[in-house]
């Protein structure tokens, strides 16, 4: 079973005004990885499973360390995917109240390639 994971890297500018190709070290804390395999595991063979995760990042962009995950509700209809904005905003400050320094980093899917679907979210 193989899965996606995205991370949003910021665009940054070095001291010489050009974009940072500079590597990311990213951590990934037991927390979040366990959360990550439960949601792929329990995830059924004809459906997706899309999420969010969430962490901080560096001021520089170069490191990520990534702590908690959540399941995004969505439905996919034919050639649309609609995701429950409500709830994800809901479960994102509940979050941010716990830990007023984390930040949304990027999101996961148990879908095995990157595609239409998953190129909305």
């Amino acid at each position: 079973m193989s899965q996606s994971l995205h991370i949003v890297r910021p665009n940054l500018t070095n001291a010489f005004g050009s974009l940072s190709t500079a590597p990311i070290n990213v951590t990934l804390q037991a927390p979040a990885l366990f959360q990550l395999l439960e949601f792929a595991l329990r995830a059924e063979a004809d459906s997706r499973v899309i999420g969010t995760l969430l962490g901080t990042r560096s001021d520089d962009g170069s490191e990520i360390e990534i702590k908690d995950a959540y399941i995004v509700p969505h439905h996919e209809e034919g050639d649309e995917v609609t995701i429950e904005e409500y709830q994800h905003r809901s479960l994102y400050q509940l979050h941010k109240r716990a830990n007023p320094k984390d930040s949304i980093l990027g999101w996961f899917s148990s879908n095995p390639t990157v595609d239409s679907f998953t190129a909305l979210v």
